[in-house]
């Protein structure tokens, strides 16, 4: 599939307008020994690519991980829905 720059996204009223092949360059890093395994980054990400990992991280809680990266769009709600900071990160 090819995007031009026409082609956007509104995340929410209080964002700018974020083209989806800006978005496809974007990636998501979990970081486990933050994640508290509350779902909501699971519950919100529109492509489904992340999942509830069975690796228990130093607070006792089976942190979130990305189970199919290349399905990713790089959106941010997953960032966005979490609610503890540096668990999850949207990099260039």
């Amino acid at each position: 599939m090819i995007y031009s720059t026409s082609d956007s996204v509104v995340l929410n009223s209080q964002t700018d307008n974020i083209t989806k092949r800006q978005q496809s360059q974007r990636k998501v890093q979990i970081n486990g020994e933050n994640c508290k395994a509350c779902g909501l980054c699971i519950a919100h990400c529109p492509k489904k690519v992340l999942i509830r990992g069975e690796h228990i991280n130093s607070m006792g809680y089976e942190a979130t991980i990305i189970a199919s990266p290349e399905d990713c769009t790089g959106c941010g709600l997953c960032f966005y829905s979490c609610p503890e900071p540096d668990a999850i990160n949207v990099i260039s």
